[in-house]
């Protein structure tokens, strides 16, 4: 259990490297295109394309490290009132569901990566733009599994 935590904790800051490397190309190739378009009249073609990319793959990445961080919005009112065991089941009962939109992710990701089409300014195929669909539902049913792995072995660890 150790060895995989620590793969998924490379993982999960692998990821958060990622957005801090993509949010400072968003906000460089922002920059250049401004400086391309606005003071030397030579508009970008492909610059909105590849920050539209680079979003996309920063939010579908990240958001699958916000559920590993419970960071997603909650209702704890409810539920701080409830007894441990019951707080438990209904953590793995969200972290079920979870799964499930992940499996839905999957299925969706690949479906809509098989579409025709090129994006106009990078000339890729969309493909890489829904793929990050189906990374972000592995990434969520992996996560979701190493929660309710912890759940269930912090009970038998009493």
């Amino acid at each position: 259990m150790r060895i995989i935590q620590k793969i998924l904790d490379y993982l999960d800051r692998s990821i958060k490297w990622f957005g801090v490397f993509s949010i400072f190309l968003m906000l460089l190739i922002a920059l250049m295109d401004l400086f391309y378009r606005d003071i030397l009249s030579l508009p970008l073609s492909w610059s909105l394309d590849f920050v539209l990319l680079v979003m996309i793959w920063f939010t579908m990445t990240n958001s699958a490290v916000g559920v590993r961080e419970s960071s997603h919005i909650r209702v704890e009112i409810f539920i701080s009132k409830l007894p441990k065991l019951v707080k438990d089941l209904l953590e793995i009962c969200v972290n079920c569901l979870i799964i499930y939109y992940g499996y839905m992710m999957i299925g969706g990701g690949v479906s809509l990566s098989k579409l025709p089409g090129r994006m106009s300014g990078l000339r890729i195929t969309y493909f890489w733009m829904y793929i990050t669909v189906t990374i972000c539902g592995i990434l969520l049913i992996i996560f979701c599994i190493e929660k309710i792995t912890k759940i269930i072995l912090g009970w038998f660890r009493k």
